[in-house]
């Protein structure tokens, strides 16, 4: 069965032109598709509103937050206007919305209160798993880059969910049924891959491609060295 990355809004409130004013809110509930609550997910409040000054121009706005019991949040002192909403739960395989679509809006009118319940669709999950025998990471030595390519060309970092000494391990969830492309880098640092060759290339790429009821994918590195 095919997995969306889909998400599901619900607006209340009366609609009306944007302004500066610090006193409407945002309330909701984060759930995922089995109507199961999220907790602890950290939801970020994006939008731009009218700045006071006649012909200036608009003003970006963001407010961060964390879901509680029940999925809950609260946004309780908003400027009014229009805003997205991401989600994100690192070290799950809930998709958020912003990083594979365009992400749930929510308009938010002078002295009200909006409610923006949002449904996050869960996807697979690529994890990536760094040895660092020689520890280069802990000691300054050089950075990793690594992320997802989408067909769209937009580059998706992966998360760090583990960091010690001598080994790092990174995730990020992505929707099933979808060509994707990893790519991994580094301007100082020598890597290799899990058969121990060396990537000769500055960005070395694989392809990810995985249908719904595969096992997720996991790759592995080693740094072995300096540039």
């Amino acid at each position: 069965m095919k997995i969306n990355a889909g998400i599901v809004v619900f607006l209340a409130g009366t609609f009306c032109a944007l302004s500066q004013n610090n006193n409407a809110g945002i309330q909701g509930v984060i759930s995922d598709q089995n109507g199961n609550a999220v907790v602890g997910a950290s939801i970020t409040a994006t939008g731009a509103y009218v700045a006071q000054t006649p012909g200036g121009p608009p003003q970006s706005e963001n407010y961060s937050t964390v879901s509680t019991a029940g999925g809950q949040f609260l946004f309780s002192s908003v400027n009014s206007g229009s805003y997205t909403l991401c989600v994100s739960v690192p070290g799950t395989a809930y998709l958020d919305p912003c990083r594979w679509s365009s992400g749930p809006n929510v308009i938010v009118s002078p002295g009200q209160q909006a409610t923006a319940n949002v449904v996050l669709a869960t996807g697979a999950l690529l994890q990536v798993r760094i040895a660092d025998p020689a520890q280069h990471l802990a000691n300054g030595d050089g950075a990793v880059l690594l992320g997802l390519s989408s067909p769209s060309t937009f580059f998706h970092p992966l998360n760090p969910v583990v960091s010690a000494a001598t080994a790092a391990t990174f995730q990020i969830a992505f929707p099933p049924n979808t060509a994707l492309t990893f790519e991994i880098s580094s301007n100082k640092l020598q890597l290799a891959d899990a058969k121990g060759a060396t990537l000769t290339t500055a960005t070395a790429s694989t392809q990810i491609l995985v249908t719904a009821g595969q096992a997720n994918p996991t790759l592995n590195f080693t740094i072995t060295g300096t540039k």
